[in-house]
């Protein structure tokens, strides 16, 4: 599922197709954010403010852009 997962991204940056996700360094998207961000496209991460404020890095995987949501 890891080399489908990079496939994914490498296609998604082959075709200049930028990414947004949860925001998350972890699991199959975690590897589909690293290889879009590694070919070149940017990467938009969303994470609620509480999973920053209680977990310990890394739980970013380097995105271009992160955004920190509040609850509703």
């Amino acid at each position: 599922m890891v080399l489908i997962s990079a496939a994914l991204g490498l296609c998604l940056a082959k075709n200049k197709i930028n990414l947004i996700y949860g925001g998350g360094s972890v699991g199959l998207m975690g590897t589909v954010a690293k290889t879009v961000a590694e070919g070149g496209c940017e990467v938009t991460g969303f994470l609620p403010e509480f999973f920053v404020q209680r977990s310990k890095p890394p739980w970013i995987c380097l995105p271009t852009k992160m955004n920190l949501s509040t609850p509703m």
